[in-house]
């Protein structure tokens, strides 16, 4: 064992020993760590960007020896360098090795991140370790030194030779150096490796030096501890002069921090002339109170510094408002405003919304659609048949298919009787005629007017009897027929309102005048003092002369006047009785003026130098004297002087315009200011008149300048006390400072200056504490070097360049960035001083360049940092996909800006990026052609770069294929006016297909769209086409707004036919043809026509025709006629018309009269042709210009005798012949009677002295009788005899000639009235007298009628009382005999008949009895569908009680009285019975939170139920059910709860009585859950949104996610992200209010957890779900702090397997964009380690949602949860499960 082998056990001894030391396998085992990849560790750093590197490696050769067979791990054949971790080449290594396998080779490489954030934390670790390193160093240096000694020992047998390559870490207070083989220190260290530090000037042996800084003793400062400081801080309030605080005015205490202010303003403020300047968020006197945020926005009151808002407002500023009912946890809430959830609406979300809101076809009620009628379905969208067609028919295809007897949409109409004969329409089964029709069925004729008695009504026409005339035989005899302002009654007119006189030509006056005027034509003339309409009015004097109004004859005058008639004009306030009123203006007294005499005024009007107040002067400025007529002085000479003519002469001592200023002597000979009559002297002058002068120092000199410092000299020849040096920057609002050197010093050090800020620095002499002038310099001190340059991120045209930031105030930094290879390629920035970051664009891809920055202060620039940084290569410039169809494209674009080698094309569908094919291409192709694509799919093609083993960003253009288009398009049919086509669908997905259309011969174009099959074609119909037109078609696939290349086919349509074809005139021979031309142009028109018989007859009629008239036709044939237009070989669908011609009509001829008399004829004719169905006769009188009289006769009758004529008059005779329902053309002659017959040859004899005889001639049976003889002077006493024909009078009563009214009959007969018809004799009478009476007795009536009439209306009768009538015929003051009849008036009907008491199944009708006596009353009552019900009551009954009746069933009740075979009119009124009230209302599977409503149906067609639920704390619920549910389950109840149930039926507008019901919930452990864990243990064990009450206040519900599965449940989420669709970067107030959809992502709001959290113990859960991973992170605390805090945070102790990353913002406040200027939301620290409110899915740095342990910075994770619950929750749940 030779001298290698010792050497190798002293090597392997100190091996060992530093192996115990543990150092060598430290460095061992974290070399090995670092060559293996962690798995799970959660403290784990990111990748370095810039690390710290420091590289030892140490050579020793040694000798061969089997004592130095040691393996260090297999050291030399591990690869312990990673390959980013090669030596730096600044490290030489020179190996010199005799025997490579006796040479150890020791090397380590310890590698430092560059982290995120400062790492600090772990600088005295780091510090620690670089001093083993450096004990390290030395042991083997020192081994390195015996080995080559040559000396006795282990090395002594074979000199070794070698070098050893090192550098030291010197300590980290100094560099290496290869040339000196040693340390370079850094100033204030000195030693081999810089261990020892050197402080300036020794500390000045006051202090200690420690790591080369001075550690002043006390009372001494400075980096030498050269000066003199005070033990304490004297603040801002004093400063440090020889040790002690000299404090500023209003300050003391040791440390002038004690203040005149009350509590010294709480440390919260600063003490300025006594009072507190507090500072933010402070006030009040002594800044004990805290400021509201935003003063509360003037909507709330402020507490010590909490805002209690005003009602509507809320938020920790008051500054959000509230929503009504806080939107009753239905919707959010947003500025005031509720943003409903679906489902909900209203003002507070109170309301449901429905379904398609009922597609318009219904009624919205509490979210349930109540239809309209003919409409069903939870959204009204089903068609029903109306009323459900009332159960008399079928409901086919939504139509009503009615029963037989019913008819109508709804079967609701009864059906008529032959249909009305279509003369008629039906109405509730009964026929209501047309105009001229009448019977059940319609089938008979009746006038078009009343015959109203005068007449009667033959075949439809009114025959009127003798007397009256007109259509409807109502024109009577009456002067001017009463101007048809009355009625005729007996020849006088009854005149109607408001006319009067003879023939109703005279006006009414109104209220007849009031007796007050006279009426002329219906204007009242009123007489003196009255006035109006109907002189109803009194008049005023003069008319108040339109200064008033007149009420009932007196004027109430307007305001300002007065008297009887408004004449006299009032003063304002009647002049305060100061004064006397003249025409409405005052005249005041002396000392009073104003309008009113209500001012007092001042003497002289205060000379117009002042204003008169209240009777005293105010004098202007200048002035003064009751009157204001003498000038004064200004503050009245503050006396110190006297006022002469308004200007002061001062008194000694005093000068200035008021006296005010005190004069100083000699004016201080301008050496200083006079300050209250004394002299403060400028700086270097002295005495009581500044006279005096301070020598000043001279020649003052800078001999050295840092960033800090500023050294300083002077000279002085003169001997002063001491040296005040005052410095401050220039730039305005610098700070003054200023210290002071003994008067034997002339040198001095301006330290603690702020870098690169120019100084202007004055050196005072001081003698008896008087300054002299200053001697000046300006000075700025340098600015420092930037640190930590790099580079963020690099790219082909821009790079992002980082910097660290400087400690001190400058104002910009400038960045120059130059390509190395130009020579004029310099880039210049200037930056604010707060940026740190700038991204430098528009540099050349491929580039290299030179990055400089520095900093800028006051014009100067300070040294700079520069790096070399080399862009990236670009990738191919405007990439473009052009000539996209649907299977290929064309991509084009420009080569790179940098050389490079070739360009690799990359292309596939976007939703497949598995699915991509790549293409390498040379530098010069510039397109490339894809081809083989799918149609309608979305492609991405990518562009990058090759430059050998780079390749630039990748260059990406999305495109989408074209749609394929349809094919095989063809026409399947056609009509005149549509095309049918088909066409194999197209392979893409398309929506729709849109046809294009158009005439070929030109036109405008039409489209429509029409969607897509279901089968592989799709078929479409074109309407509204030309007819007879060929088109061109093309057909496109439609997928949202894009479109297919068209498939395009042609197709005409077929020829329209002739329209609207009709007879427009027929005869018995002939048929006019009229129509419409086609749309299509024609050539001709083929008309065909065929009798009923079968003969056919074919016509050509030009194109151009419309009209053609058929001729030769058989008499009353019916004709089938057919025309069809033509062009060429097209023919159109022909039209087709059945239509008859004239049947032969019946004529009369021979019209004839015979039998003339002179009183009657007869009149014959005969029919031919055929028969009539009657004749109407028609005599016109021609001379007397009476109206004609008509007779209507049957068909068979020939001839008729007229008679009742004038004698020797002219008639007109007309004859109307009536065939198939028409009048034919009348025949006419004319006839004259003949003279009226005359008794002739009249002999007298036989004369006595009472008696004579007369005998006379006259044709045989000529006269009837002798109707009357007059004789003269003679009584009336004779005898009539007419064979023989003669008469002997005597002494005997004269017979009546007048003939009696006979056929006596009545009409219209009412319970009141009834006319009286009679016929007239045929002597003429003047008038009749009809007079009736009650056979049972009562007074008589009379009324007169007019010899004229025929008929007498008799009023005033009672009812159902029979009456005698009497009717007597009169003539001057004859009478003739009477004619008499009796007639009964008919009953009266029931009045005031009404339903009451009106229930589901009865009701109470009331009516008032009749006037007549009747046996009784029949009441008669039917539902709308049903039998009627007929039911009798005696005749003193006056009501009914009806029962059995249809609940909600509308009835029609009707009541007449009966007496014997008299029936009264019936009274009617309708009523509904009310809806019948459901039946059994229970409650069963009564639950915590739910119970089940049972119940049976009411037996009424209803349309659903109205469900009101009632809960102890006066909750109401509302819920509105199907017409068809009979049970209801009721949920979200509350648990120990009473429940008041209330249920009502609905039938449209009816709803029934209420039925209740009463039940008690199951009890809970917490009625008012305060948290999830709660709602959990009360049973709620499914995950979804729960209702809490925050603090467990009833007042306080809140709607929250609560998670009952995960860790045992309980958990209330208040924060989720899962799909990026919530925008989270959002301001202060969104996150303290909260926002989102619980259901989807949201954030619960800062105030709420405040809220929750300080009411309990909460822990922590978050968690993570990413790509199938999950993990979590658990924190056994959880606090939000109050709002002052800005919401801080506060955790605990850490558990999960996500790594603790929350711990880093622990205590840290909440930060938004717009509080606290942060880039997201969180409670960021300087930086984060968790950013769950951060973009989604974003993966640049930190920009994302990161947990920092879990997935680092460049990850966004794409599920997240936090989540709370009690930390006690798990006891709770334990001993829930043990009870």
């Amino acid at each position: 064992m030779g001298t290698k082998s010792i050497l190798g056990c002293v090597f392997l001894t100190l091996l060992l020993n530093l192996c115990q030391a543990g150092l060598v396998r430290k460095l061992l085992r974290d070399k090995r760590a670092t060559l293996t990849t962690p798995t799970r560790n959660n403290v784990t750093l990111t990748s370095a960007e810039q690390p710290v590197v420091f590289n030892h490696v140490y050579n020793i050769n040694v000798p061969s020896g089997s004592l130095c067979s040691v393996d260090l791990d297999a050291l030399g054949s591990t690869s312990l360098e990673p390959q980013d971790a090669a030596p730096p080449s600044s490290l030489r290594t020179t190996e010199h090795t005799l025997d490579g396998q006796n040479q150890i080779v020791f090397t380590h490489r310890i590698n430092i991140p560059q982290q995120e954030c400062a790492c600090t934390d772990g600088l005295p670790d780091l510090k620690d370790l670089l001093s083993r390193l450096e004990m390290l160093e030395g042991e083997v240096s020192t081994l390195r030194d015996q080995c080559a000694s040559g000396d006795a020992g282990c090395c002594s047998v074979q000199p070794v030779t070698g070098e050893v390559g090192t550098k030291p870490y010197c300590n980290g207070h100094g560099n290496y150096s290869a040339d000196t083989c040693g340390c370079i220190c850094e100033p204030g260290w000195k030693g081999p490796n810089c261990t020892e530090s050197e402080c300036p000037n020794n500390c000045q042996d006051q202090g200690r030096c420690v790591d080369g800084k001075c550690v002043c003793s006390e009372g001494f400062g400075r980096d030498d501890c050269s000066l003199k400081v005070c033990k304490v801080d004297c603040g801002g309030n004093g400063q440090c002069i020889g040790g002690v605080c000299v404090c500023a005015k209003g300050y003391t205490g040791e440390d002038c921090s004690q203040t005149d202010c009350l509590n010294n303003c709480l440390s919260h403020g600063k003490c300025v002339d006594g009072e507190c300047v507090c500072e933010e968020p402070w006030t009040g006197y002594d800044c004990s109170e805290l400021i509201c945020p935003n003063d509360c926005y003037d909507r709330g009151r402020c507490v010590n510094g909490t805002c209690y808002c005003d009602e509507g407002f809320t938020g920790e500023d008051c500054g959000e408002k509230t929503c009504p009912s806080d939107c009753l946890g239905n919707g959010f809430c947003v500025d005031g405003q509720c943003v409903c959830s679906a489902g909900y609406t209203g003002e507070d979300c109170s309301k449901l919304t429905c379904p398609s809101d009922c597609n318009d076809r219904g009624v919205c009620f509490n979210g349930m659609c109540i239809c309209n009628a003919g409409y069903q379905g939870e959204d009204c969208s089903q068609l029903a048949c109306p009323n459900n067609c009332h159960n008399r028919g079928q409901c086919v295809n939504r139509q009503c298919v009615c029963n037989v007897g019913y008819q109508g949409e709804d079967c609701s109409e009864l059906s008529c009787p032959n249909n009305c004969q279509d003369q008629g329409r039906c109405v509730d089964g009964k026929c209501i005629c047309f105009e001229g029709f009448g019977g059940n069925d319609c089938s008979l004729k009746v006038c078009k007017v009343d015959c109203g008695g005068n007449g009667q009504c033959i075949g439809g026409v009114c025959v009127c009897a003798k007397g009256y005339t007109g259509e409807d035989c109502s024109q009577t005899d009456c002067l001017n027929n009463c101007l048809s302002r009355g009625k005729c009654v007996d020849g006088e007119c009854v005149c109607e309102e408001p006319w009067t006189g003879y023939d109703c030509s005279e006006l009414i006056c109104p209220n007849d005048c009031y007796d007050r005027g006279h009426c002329v034509n219906g204007t009242c003339y009123c007489d003196e003092g009255f006035t109006g309409e109907d002189c109803g009015e009194k008049t005023c004097p003069s008319d108040c002369l339109g200064n008033g109004f007149c009420v009932d004859g007196q004027c109430v005058c307007s305001a300002g006047y007065t008297g009887e008639d408004c004449s006299k004009l009032t003063c304002p306030s009647d002049c305060n009785d100061r004064g006397v009123c003249f025409n409405g203006m005052c005249i005041c007294n002396a000392g009073y003026q104003g309008e009113d005499c209500s001012q007092l005024a001042c003497p002289n009007n205060c000379h117009n130098r002042g204003q008169c107040v209240n009777g005293q002067c105010v004098c202007n400025v200048g002035y003064q004297g009751e009157d204001c007529s003498e000038l004064s002085c200004p503050n009245n000479c503050l006396n110190r002087g006297r006022c002469v003519n308004g200007q002061c002469v001062c008194d000694e001592g005093f000068g200035g315009e008021d006296c005010s200023i005190k004069i100083c002597p000699s004016d201080c000979y301008g050496s200083g200011d006079c300050v209250d009559g004394r002299c403060v002297c400028y700086a270097g002058f002295t005495g009581e008149d500044c006279s005096e002068l301070i020598s000043p120092p001279k020649d003052l000199t800078v001999t050295e300048v840092t960033t800090e410092t500023v050294d300083l000299t002077w000279n002085n020849e003169m001997l002063v006390t001491e040296y005040l040096i005052a410095y401050v920057p220039t730039s305005p609002g610098g700070l003054y400072q200023e210290f002071r050197v003994p008067g034997d010093k002339t040198a001095a050090t301006v330290s603690e200056l702020e870098p690169g800020i120019e100084y202007l620095i004055n050196v005072y002499a001081i003698l008896s504490n008087k300054k002299s002038i200053p001697i000046s310099a300006r000075v700025a001190t340098n600015l420092p070097e930037p640190d930590g340059l790099k580079f963020k991120s690099v790219r082909d045209t821009s790079v992002e360049v980082l910097w660290d930031q400087l400690d001190i105030p400058f104002d910009a930094w400038e960045l120059y960035v130059r390509n190395t290879k130009e020579e004029n390629g310099k880039i210049l920035t200037t930056l604010p001083s707060s940026q740190t970051m700038y991204e430098q664009s528009g540099l050349g891809p491929g580039q290299e360049y030179e990055v400089s920055v520095g900093v800028i202060k006051n014009n100067t620039r300070g040294p700079q940092s520069t790096k070399i940084i080399t862009t990236r290569i670009d990738g191919p410039r405007q990439v473009e996909v052009r000539d996209v169809t649907d299977c290929s494209g064309l991509v084009t674009w420009f080569q790179p800006v940098a050389q490079v080698d070739g360009v690799t094309v990359s292309y596939g569908p976007s939703s497949h990026p598995t699915e991509r094919t790549s293409v390498d291409l040379s530098t010069s192709d510039k397109q490339y052609s894809i081809d083989r694509l799918s149609p309608d799919t979305e492609y991405q093609v990518s562009l990058i770069s090759r430059r050998g083993d780079y390749t630039s960003e990748p260059v990406s253009e999305i495109f989408t294929t074209d749609l394929d288009a349809p094919k095989d398009l063809k026409p399947l049919g056609q009509t005149d006016n549509s095309v049918t086509l088909e066409w194999i669908n197209s392979r893409a997905d398309v929506d729709s297909y849109r046809v294009k259309y158009s005439p070929i011969s030109g036109g405008s174009h039409g489209e429509e769209v029409f969607s897509r099959g279901s089968g592989d074609s799709t078929q479409a119909t074109i309407t509204g086409m030309k007819p007879g037109t060929e088109y061109g078609i093309g057909v496109t696939a439609v997928k949202n707004e894009r479109e297919s290349h068209p498939a395009t086919t042609n197709a005409a349509t077929d020829l329209d036919g002739p329209k609207d074809l009709e007879v427009s005139e027929s005869t018995e021979t002939s048929m006019t043809l009229v129509w419409r031309r086609p749309r299509a142009k024609i050539t001709i028109y083929r008309l065909v026509y065929i009798s009923r018989d079968g003969r056919r007859e074919e016509v050509e009629v030009p194109g151009t025709a419309t009209t053609y008239v058929l001729t030769n036709l058989t008499p009353g044939m019916l004709y089938t006629i057919t025309l069809v237009a033509e062009r060429g070989s097209k023919k159109s669908t022909p039209v087709t018309l059945s239509a008859s011609t004239e049947e032969l009509r019946p004529v009369v001829a021979n019209l004839t009269v015979s039998d003339v008399t002179w009183d009657s004829f007869n009149v014959s004719w005969t029919p031919k042709d055929g028969e009539f169905e009657s004749f109407v006769i028609e005599v016109t009188n021609l001379q007397e210009g009476l109206e004609s009289e008509n007779l209507t006769l049957s068909g068979d009758a020939f001839s008729l005798g007229i008679s009742g004529l004038s004698p020797n008059t002219s008639y007109r005779i007309g004859l109307y012949g009536l065939h198939k329902g028409s009048f034919q053309e009348p025949v006419y002659t004319e006839v004259t009677t003949e003279a009226e017959p005359e008794v002739e040859h009249m002999f007298v004899s036989d004369i006595t002295s009472d008696s004579l005889h007369q005998a006379w001639i006259t044709d045989e049976e000529m006269f009837d009788r002798l109707c009357k003889i007059e004789l003269y002077g003679l009584p009336l006493v004779f005898h009539v005899s007419f064979s023989p024909v003669d008469i002997i009078f005597r002494n005997m009563e004269t017979p009546s000639c007048l003939g009696t009214p006979r056929g006596i009959r009545f009409s219209e007969v009412t319970e009141s009235s009834a006319i009286v018809h009679w016929t007239m004799p045929r002597a003429r009478v003047d008038s009749y007298r009809i007079v009736y009476v009650p056979l049972q007795g009562g007074s008589p009536m009379t009324v007169l009628a007019d010899g004229t009439e025929t008929q007498a209306l008799l009023p005033d009768m009672l009812p159902g009382v029979t009456y005698q009538v009497t009717i007597f015929s009169t003539k001057g003051l004859e009478e003739s005999d009477p004619g008499t009849d009796t007639i009964t008036t008919a009953l009266d009907r029931p009045q005031g008949l009404s339903a009451v008491n009106v229930t589901d199944t009865t009701a109470l009708l009331l009516w008032q009895p009749t006037r007549a006596t009747v046996d009784g009353y029949v009441i008669t009552y039917s539902a709308d569908s049903g039998s009627p019900v007929m039911e009798h009551v005696s005749g003193n009954t006056v009501e009914f009680e009806m029962g059995s009746l249809v609940p909600a069933t509308h009835y029609t009740v009707g009541v007449y009285a009966m007496r014997e075979a008299l029936k009264s009119g019936t009274t009617t009124t309708e009523f509904t019975t009310d809806v019948d009230s459901p039946r059994d209302l229970a409650a069963s599977n009564v639950q915590t939170d739910s119970a089940t409503l049972t119940w049976k149906p009411p037996r009424a067609d209803i349309t659903g139920y109205v469900l009101t639920f009632t809960s102890s704390d006066s909750t109401v619920r509302e819920v509105v059910l199907s017409p068809t549910a009979t049970s209801y389950s009721m949920t979200q109840l509350s648990g120990t709860t009473d429940y008041n149930v209330r249920l009502q039926a609905i039938a449209g507008a009816q709803r029934s009585r209420h039925v209740t019901t009463v039940f008690t919930t199951i009890g809970v452990l917490y009625r008012y859950p305060k948290d999830c864990s709660q709602a959990l243990l009360n049973g709620d064990t499914t995950s979804g949104i729960y209702t809490i009450y925050l603090g467990g206040e009833e007042s306080q519900p809140i709607q929250v996610y609560c998670d009952m599965t995960t860790d045992g449940g309980g958990w209330m989420v208040f924060l989720r992200r899962q799909s990026g669709k919530l925008e989270f970067f959002r301001n202060w107030k969104n996150y303290t209010g909260g926002f989102g959809d619980i259901n989807a992502e949201f954030w619960f709001g800062l105030a709420n957890l405040h809220k929750m959290t300080t009411a309990g113990q909460y822990e922590l859960r978050v968690d993570l779900r990413d790509n199938g991973e999950s993990a979590y992170a658990q924190y056994d605390k959880f606090t939000i702090a109050e709002p002052r805090s800005r919401y801080k945070i506060h955790i605990g102790g850490y558990s999960g397997t996500a790594g603790d990353s929350m711990t880093y913002h622990q205590g840290r406040p909440f930060s938004t964009y717009d509080n606290d200027n942060d880039i997201g939301a969180f409670w960021y620290k300087n930086c984060h380690r968790v950013n769950l409110m951060g973009r989604y899915g974003d993966d640049s740095h930190s920009k994302g949602i990161n947990w920092f342990h879990w997935k680092g910075h460049e990850h966004s994770i794409q599920f997240a949860e936090m989540k709370i619950r009690p930390v006690n929750f798990r006891n709770f749940e334990s001993r829930r499960k043990r009870s």
